[in-house]
Formats: C-alpha cells, structure tokens, sequence
C-alpha cells in the first residue's frame, strides 16, 4: 500500500526544485499532505501519540496556506486506505480548524468562566 501511494505522488505531487545548482524532485504541499494523512492511522495504532500530534501540526499548517483540498487528499488515498481510516481522518481534517475556531470565540465574547 505504502509504495503505491508513494509512486502516486511521485507521479503527481511533485515539482523540481533547484538545490545547490542540482534539479531535485520536492513533494507539493497536496503531496505532503497526502502523506501526513496516510501515515496518521498508522501512527496512532502504534500508539505514536507524540509523532501523530506533530503530524496534525503539520496537516495544519498546510491547511493554513490555502493551497491544499482536503477532499482531493482524501480521494488519493480512498484506493490505498481502509474505509473506517478514510472516516476517520475525514473527522480529524474538520476537527483541525473547529479547534483554532473555539479560541477565537472565546476572544471575541471573553466571558469569565472563574
């Protein structure tokens, strides 16, 4: 399953780059995420709590850039991927911002809770 997403994006998330004078192959921001998607499931199983944090971090701050479709992430990976995980990081991706959304209600109607 692992390979096959990656030759998919090697295929179709890529875009050359130069370093240090050397054309190099970089994943696009949609690569990226479709790779920190992947690995999510796997990582909690693992019981990764640490490094699955990190990588909803990161699934983050590529939502914050506007260049990434979550939907179309989702869809790469519906071939490679169980259902239920699909679900799940479907949930996961909407949870990403209803969490920065919580903070900003409570600075624009800072009730005091004490």
């Amino acid at each position: 399953m692992a390979l096959a997403v990656t030759v998919a994006l090697r295929r179709h998330q890529t875009r050359v780059v130069e370093i240090d004078g050397r054309p190099t192959p970089c994943a696009t921001a949609q690569g990226l995420l479709i790779l920190k998607l992947f690995a999510l499931p796997s990582l909690y199983r693992q019981g990764e709590n640490s490094r699955a944090a990190v990588y909803e971090a990161e699934i983050s701050s590529l939502l914050g850039t506007g260049e990434v479709h979550t939907e179309r992430a989702l869809a790469a990976l519906t071939p490679h991927m169980l259902a239920m995980d699909i679900d799940s990081l479907r949930t996961t991706l909407a949870d990403i911002p209803a969490r920065g959304a919580r903070f900003k209600s409570e600075i624009q109607s800072p009730e005091s809770k004490i």
